[in-house]
């Protein structure tokens, strides 16, 4: 079901079983056969990739693009080599790593970082990652932890 509910959030559909019926193929792989051969291989990678899959669906500002391309990765995986079912899967849990996780725990400009080795090169402030949720999953800045 995890796999209907991203297909019909990718292509707009209202209901999950019109994912079911509609016959799609990206890349010349059929996609809802290609991504479950994908799962099954992955064995007990399997569950994380489908929970990743939900947890992008839900997410603020994950476009239905998005959801095409990985779904695109996982398709194409499923007919070809476990390297390819692995990367696959990485590149899946990447993106939740870079669109849900690290905006929930980063940390925005002012909130009493200390400035020292910071990834953004210095760029002149900024309000911060606006798909945030100003820190209220118990995260703290680096000037926040005394040391």
């Amino acid at each position: 079901r995890v796999l209907l509910r991203a297909i019909a959030f990718a292509y707009g559909l209202k209901r999950e079983e019109k994912a079911r019926h509609t016959y799609c193929v990206i890349g010349g792989y059929p996609l809802l056969s290609s991504c479950t051969e994908t799962m099954r291989a992955l064995e007990w990678r399997g569950v994380y990739a489908l929970t990743a899959l939900e947890v992008l669906r839900d997410a603020d500002g994950f476009s239905s693009e998005a959801m095409i391309s990985l779904l695109h990765l996982l398709a194409r995986a499923g007919m070809e080599c476990q390297a390819r079912k692995l990367m696959a899967f990485n590149m899946l849990v990447m993106r939740v790593a870079e669109d849900v996780l690290l905006p929930m725990y980063s940390c925005s400009a002012g909130d009493g970082d200390s400035g020292g080795d910071d990834a953004g090169g210095g760029n002149g402030g900024g309000g911060g990652d606006s798909r945030g949720d100003g820190g209220t999953f118990g995260t703290s800045c680096a000037g926040d932890r005394g040391g």
